[in-house]
């Protein structure tokens, strides 16, 4: 009658993992930009004061759930795409109007102080936030975003893609059967005894492991078709029109140099003509 009440153990083992089979199975809208939309990112701040900025970001994808926002993006300053993946709630949120722009200004200052130009996020902080960047021309990858591990927040990291961590999913698996081996050795040596009651509880516990087992084992399936679907739908999105792109920031790249170039020179004829 308890089990019934409770949905029995298997409603314990879905509880545990609960948070994280809702995140890599719930329902996500994907929409692909074109990057001469010039779409910027929902929720992204750039610096637009550093001597390096010369054109704003372009969103390429957006996949939003109702756990996650993941944003692909191209910064043509650094020549590079990168994501923006967050929480879609989060404590900073939560604070008020004045500390909100306290954080602001921190974060602004902080940037500027690194010199790299790169762009940073404002509007969600707190552990629920990360900004993951790509140079190079290989395709969007796990092998990719993995290599830049030690750079993140590894706790965020896992909030926001938790199909990444199916390691511990599958050191948990062995220990599962690592257990279920030592029961089936008991229960043998049990029967060889003649102690079949201690066998029955036995057995109850051989169930609930088989159980917690087949659980994982969907967690991790889930998670290998989210990490598919979704790093397939960010790779195609930018080799698609990388190409082009990089040719199009090219040539106004190559624009921007040559009328630098030209009132340089017209700065130089002008203080020419002033010694005249």
């Amino acid at each position: 009658m308890a089990d019934r009440q409770t949905g029995g153990p298997e409603a314990g083992f879905r509880k545990r993992y609960q948070k994280e089979l809702d995140k890599v199975t719930a329902v996500a809208h994907v929409r692909t930009d074109y990057f001469r939309s010039h779409t910027k990112l929902e929720g992204y701040e750039e610096i637009t004061d550093s001597p390096s900025y010369l054109f704003h970001c372009d969103r390429l994808l957006k996949s939003e759930s109702m756990y996650v926002r993941l944003q692909l993006g191209y910064n043509p300053n650094r020549r590079g795409s990168f994501l923006f993946v967050h929480l879609k709630s989060s404590r900073y949120d939560t604070v008020n109007s004045q500390s909100r722009k306290e954080l602001l200004e921190y974060q602004r200052n902080t940037a500027r102080k690194g010199g790299r130009g790169r762009a940073f996020t404002a509007k969600r902080r707190g552990e629920s936030a990360v900004l993951i960047e790509k140079r190079g021309g290989r395709p969007w990858s796990e092998q990719a975003i993995l290599s830049r591990r030690r750079e993140l927040d590894e706790n965020a990291l896992e909030d926001v893609m938790p199909f990444l961590f199916r390691e511990k999913d599958r050191e948990r698996q062995r220990e599962l059967r690592a257990e279920g081996r030592q029961l089936q050795e008991q229960m043998r040596m049990n029967l060889l005894e003649g102690d079949f009651q201690e066998n029955i509880s036995l057995r109850q516990q051989q169930i609930q492991l088989q159980m917690e087992e087949n659980l994982l084992n969907h967690l991790i399936l889930c998670k290998e078709s989210a990490s598919r679907n979704l790093l397939g739908q960010v790779s195609r999105s930018y080799e698609g029109q990388k190409h082009e792109m990089f040719e199009y920031y090219k040539n106004r790249m190559d624009k921007e140099e040559y009328s630098e170039q030209e009132i340089a020179a017209d700065s130089g004829e002008d203080g020419a003509d002033e010694n005249k």
